[in-house]
């Protein structure tokens, strides 16, 4: 499925408001999403859920759960009932909103949960402030370097730095984590990831942490970049509905010419697809006109019982 007819197929199935609040979310969310799509960070998002699911289930079920095991939740992402999508796409903001990863997220949701006993659904994970709140206070202890595996694009490694906003994110977020930690952790999270992982320039440790501190590490050798990428464009990029004039995201997006583009593009794939510049209107415009008819035919039925 192309990235062009699943941002028709989202812009089809999804409430505008939830598409509306994309520009700004590329600001808050998790740096190593930042080369996703917004259905591809949905769709990490399904993949945690379900993992987390499954092995709360083993855990706490043990053998008494055994042989009962349903998915709640279809694995692929546009497999799932309206109801369904729109809670994963908002569950999957709230953690945008809050930067964390993903994984991250829906296990401590679903830790606070635990406490009540109960399985949470996709709603459950964003719509309990006690939930949200747990998040919020677990991602203050938050090893940031243990979560650098999770999703992972040769795109950070130093070699294939442009000045990618993903890029620079993920240097300032590492940059704050190391400023925290004490001399002789920081040196060795540094080896880690200026030397061995090659995710972090000097100049960013440098800029951040000093002079002295660099002097210290070996000498580091860049290799020439090994990856040939566009330019970064943001998740909400041609997104029907996600543009907005009035955002200062997007006026300073310099993407927004092809955005644009881009938009009008899928506009004419949705018409060709689903006959309507809004599938989702039209589609409970008519089930509403269903509901109506079957509302008269059972009038009309009972009408004629009573005769």
């Amino acid at each position: 499925m192309s990235s062009d007819f699943e941002r028709a197929l989202a812009y089809s199935r999804l409430p505008l408001e939830l598409l509306d609040a994309e520009p700004e979310l590329t600001q808050t969310r998790w740096p190593l999403y930042g080369y996703m799509t917004a259905v591809e960070c949905s769709r990490e998002f399904l993949r945690a859920y379900l993992k987390v699911y499954r092995d709360s289930w083993d855990q706490q079920l043990g053998q008494a759960g055994e042989g009962r095991f349903q998915a709640p939740l279809a694995e692929k992402l546009f497999a799932n009932a309206d109801a369904e999508l729109t809670s994963l796409w908002k569950g999957r903001q709230a953690a945008d909103l809050l930067g964390v990863p993903y994984s991250f997220f829906v296990a401590s949701a679903f830790e606070f949960c635990w406490n009540y006993r109960r399985m949470p659904r996709p709603n459950q994970l964003y719509g309990d402030k006690g939930a949200l709140d747990h998040v919020m206070e677990r991602s203050q202890r938050l090893n940031i370097l243990q979560q650098l595996d999770e999703v992972f694009d040769g795109r950070f490694l130093v070699r294939n730095y442009r000045n990618d906003p993903p890029q620079n994110a993920l240097h300032d977020l590492l940059c704050s984590h190391l400023a925290q930690m004490h001399a002789k952790e920081q040196m060795h999270a540094l080896n880690e990831l200026v030397v061995l992982r090659e995710l972090l320039p000097l100049d960013r440790v440098r800029a951040h942490l000093g002079e002295e501190i660099c002097a210290q590490l070996p000498s580091v050798v860049i290799g020439p970049p090994d990856i040939d990428f566009e330019s970064h464009r943001p998740s909400c990029y041609g997104m029907l509905g996600a543009f907005d004039e009035a955002s200062k995201v997007c006026r300073s997006c310099p993407h927004i010419s092809g955005c644009l583009t881009e938009v009008d593009y899928t506009l004419d794939l949705t018409i060709a697809n689903w006959g309507s510049c809004d599938p989702r209107e039209t589609r409970e415009k008519a089930m509403e006109a269903q509901r109506k008819r079957e509302k008269r035919a059972a009038a009309k039925a009972a009408g004629s019982a009573g005769r």
